[in-house]
């Protein structure tokens, strides 16, 4: 939505706007589901405010937590119902319905509600933004702002603050600036891409609105563009310019993780991916070194224990002998992924505390999931060690009445891992019985043995029904004498034999 007056062009910013807003966030109430949400939506749109009210929706879904609910996987029902045949009548539709609830061991309106539970517009909210109206318009601003500016040819900007975020943030987006000093003290940039060297395009208006929220952040500013956009058919060129002085329309600040380089990007996306055990945090801390101090790109956490991490990308010599002797002055455990083009070989940093790996453009996970690992040993250990001094009272009989415990459970209790608990109950010789990460009482292991007894058809499925009831999986047959004969990836051409 803008404003145009030959030459200029402008966002059309909402400003008296409250009330649309609140009704809007009034739909978006815990426990709905997205499709409830939009439905309630239409009937707040009128020709005149529907692309406003669209706006709005969409901002604050983009600041609310949704998640899928289900009791059956939907695409476990789905494939279910499909290899059945296709049916052209109601009866027969509700007789395979009623196979399925049988199947997956629900009633049938369950099956019904789980079958599309997948899709968008089924997600049920969890957490709308729980903000003030006037910080959602100003969020609706700024999102406005940067869709003008996906048009842009390039940036002029004049800024006063803020420099480490944006230089920073110019480089992780693959711009190209020139940079020089206002009589004032700002500094004046613009700000292009390199194909803007050749011919005037606008491909990288996307990565220039990326770049807005740092500027508006600077104290002083000034954004100049030249944007293109359509005109009865033609493309037009017109003038855009904003500062400061109505930067009240826009949040103080909107939370973003930002990175220096697309290698500490893509390090960070890759690892989070690949390990839920350790929690990665972004430039965490300060840490002190003699008289300066630093500021470590990322620390691994796991259960109060850190381990810092710093990537020493290519710079020059200066800027490197500086760093070795940063690093080398840490009392705290740090790790370096160091590029190998690098005139170093790891032996400059001699600090007690510094591990090095070298990398070339990306940063070996598997290389720093080995170092986390003799960490995690060291501290199974620890926390096993505290489990032999102080004892697992929640494990006594007197005080545990479930026939089935969960490991997690009781390490979540006891902040501790899941192995240290495991390995306690190993060497302690319990009377339970332990089966994957959780343990069992010996009774309900012989009760549910005579129940697989009783069965004629001992398909997986149907064995699966009765360690279901349990809380259980298939890892507790072998306990029980029992093995699993696969013949294909179907479970009812599976079946249970003794061993």
């Amino acid at each position: 939505m803008v404003k145009k007056h030959k030459p200029n062009i402008s966002p059309d910013f909402a400003i008296d706007e409250g009330m649309l807003m609140e009704k809007v966030s009034e739909c978006y109430q815990p426990g709905k589901t997205l499709g409830n949400i939009r439905e309630e939506l239409n009937g707040l749109e009128t020709y005149k405010n529907f692309r406003r009210a669209r706006g709005f929706a969409a901002i604050i879904e983009r600041n609310s937590i949704f998640k899928e609910k289900w009791t059956i996987d939907p695409l476990a029902l789905r494939l279910f119902l499909f290899e059945q045949g296709y049916v052209t009548i109601d009866k027969e539709r509700n007789v395979m319905l009623k196979k399925a609830a049988e199947h997956f061991n629900v009633d049938i309106e369950t099956v019904k509600k789980d079958f599309w539970a997948d899709k968008e517009e089924n997600h049920i909210l969890v957490k709308p933004p729980y903000l003030e109206t006037d910080e959602l318009l100003k969020r609706y601003n700024l999102s406005l702002l940067q869709t003008l500016l996906f048009d842009a040819l390039g940036l002029r900007m004049i800024v006063g603050g803020n420099y480490q975020r944006i230089f920073g943030t110019i480089k992780y987006l693959g711009l190209m600036y020139e940079a020089e000093n206002a009589v004032d003290g700002q500094t004046i940039m613009r700000v292009t891409g390199p194909a803007s060297l050749f011919k005037k395009t606008k491909k990288y208006g996307t990565s220039l609105a990326r770049l807005v929220p740092y500027v508006i952040r600077a104290g002083q500013w000034r954004i100049q563009a030249k944007v293109e956009t359509i005109v009865a058919g033609e493309k037009r060129i017109y003038d855009f310019e904003m500062d400061d002085s109505d930067g009240n329309v826009f949040p103080e600040y909107v939370e973003e993780e930002s990175f220096d380089s697309e290698v500490e990007r893509e390090f960070a996306v890759h690892f989070r991916s690949v390990n839920q055990d350790w929690n990665l945090l972004r430039e965490p801390t300060i840490l002190t070194s003699g008289p300066f101090v630093m500021i470590p790109d990322f620390c691994f956490e796991r259960r109060g224990r850190k381990l810092y991490m710093e990537i020493v990308g290519f710079w020059t010599p200066e800027y490197l002998k500086k760093k070795i002797s940063k690093v080398n002055n840490i009392d705290e455990k740090i790790f370096l992924a160091v590029d190998k083009n690098l005139e170093c070989t790891g032996s400059e940093f001699k600090g007690k505390n510094v591990d090095v790996i070298f990398y070339d453009k990306k940063i070996p996970i598997m290389e720093v999931v080995k170092h986390l690992h003799k960490i995690e040993e060291e501290q199974d250990k620890d926390e096993l060690k505290k489990l032999e001094k102080n004892g697992l009272k929640e494990l006594e009989e007197k005080e545990i009445k479930k026939d089935v415990v969960s490991l997690q459970e009781i390490a979540d209790k006891k902040n501790i891992g899941v192995n240290a608990v495991r390995n306690y109950l190993e060497k302690r010789g319990m009377d339970w019985i332990l089966v994957g990460n959780k343990i069992v009482k010996p009774h309900v292991i012989e009760e549910i043995k005579r129940k697989i007894d009783e069965i004629d058809d001992r398909k997986v499925s149907n064995i699966k029904e009765v360690l279901r009831s349990y809380n259980l999986g298939l890892d507790v047959l072998e306990k029980m004498g029992y093995h699993v004969i696969w013949r294909s990836l179907n479970p009812d051409d599976a079946e249970v034999h003794h061993i």
